[in-house]
């Protein structure tokens, strides 16, 4: 559908035969809370689970869409995150692109981060007597990678309306998707990623102080959008990915050993939104996910989660005069 006939559909909301408007020649101005995320979660076969996350900030910032070009900006307030004296003080790079064009949707990422704490030091070390977290500022992540896939029902299945707020769902659709991915994962840390006092519980194998992995494969999925009385929604999508992995480690050994094998991958890509959206505003929230298997040795495996949290407050302004007539046949 193209946008000519998408801002016509501004002549008729009731006409069930249009599934989405285009608000891609107005003006998208928005205010927006961010959080992102990449956690490292540890899965020993004999042992407790073990997840360390960075202590990253929630930013709050503003954007605005015009056309195919988009621009957000957001700040770390020290009055909302002041809480590296506990969790301590993660260093990173996080660059995170989620793109969602007519037909296709697709996801890249560059993340280095640095410093990372323990979120449950008690269930796996015994003498632990503290409510603060195990640190591990030695632990550092470099994760790269792209997936994208294609919308087969492109012309009533808007993702643009959920996550880049430039269009407007006005009836329940859904879609398959079918695409691939390209991913890859490094982490080292200057010993073992398993705490001192657990090692004498699991094998010499699981004491993996490096890693790296590169990943390809396929992908397919369903997404969904519920739409009532036209502006308030619930926007999902689940995606599965399928291929090889690639693996490299490094084990933390009176003698460093390196460990190399290929191995079946499998990963999961989850977006989720929900809000109200009109003809000028939009509020809302999304998320988008992807869950990554590492496997890091033979008595278990490991997971990188990343992705990102968001809520928005969005503003549409009409720069087009041409078509400035239509605006009043819009119910706000």
């Amino acid at each position: 559908m193209s946008c000519a006939q998408d801002t016509t559909a501004i002549l008729s909301e009731k006409d069930t035969s249009v599934y989405y408007i285009s608000y891609i020649d107005s003006l998208t101005t928005r205010l927006l809370g961010v959080y992102k995320v990449n956690s490292l979660i540890y899965l020993p076969k004999d042992s407790e689970i073990i997840a360390y996350l960075p202590n990253k900030p929630f930013n709050i910032g503003i954007g605005a869409d015009y056309r195919w070009l988009g621009l957000n900006i957001a700040f770390n307030f020290p009055f909302i995150n002041n809480d590296n004296d506990r969790f301590g003080d993660t260093q990173f790079f996080d660059a995170q692109f989620n793109l969602y064009s007519r037909k296709f949707v697709a996801d890249l990422f560059f993340q280095v981060t640095k410093g990372y704490y323990l979120n449950n030091p008690d269930d796996l070390i015994p003498d632990w007597d503290s409510d603060e977290p195990y640190l591990r500022p030695d632990l550092r992540v470099t994760a790269l990678g792209v997936d994208w896939a294609y919308i087969f029902n492109h012309e009533k299945y808007s993702y643009r309306a959920a996550f880049t707020q430039n269009e407007w769902q006005l009836h329940s659709t859904g879609t398959p998707l079918l695409g691939g991915y390209l991913n890859s994962v490094h982490f080292d840390a200057d010993s073992s990623l398993i705490p001192f006092s657990v090692r004498p519980e699991l094998p010499d194998e699981a004491n993996v102080e490096e890693g790296v992995f590169i990943n390809l494969g396929i992908s397919f999925g369903y997404a969904h959008s519920f739409v009532i009385k036209e502006h308030w929604f619930t926007n999902f999508s689940l995606v599965y990915g399928f291929g090889m992995n690639v693996s490299r480690t490094y084990l933390d050994l009176p003698e460093k050993t390196e460990e190399n094998y290929v191995s079946p991958h499998m990963k999961a890509i989850a977006r989720v939104a929900l809000g109200y959206n009109s003809h000028k505003w939009y509020i809302g929230g999304s998320s988008v996910l992807q869950l990554n298997t590492v496997p890091t040795y033979t008595a278990g495996s490991s997971l990188y989660l990343l992705g990102n949290f968001r809520i928005n407050l969005v503003r549409r302004f009409n720069l087009n005069l041409k078509r400035k007539y239509l605006i009043p046949l819009i119910r706000l």
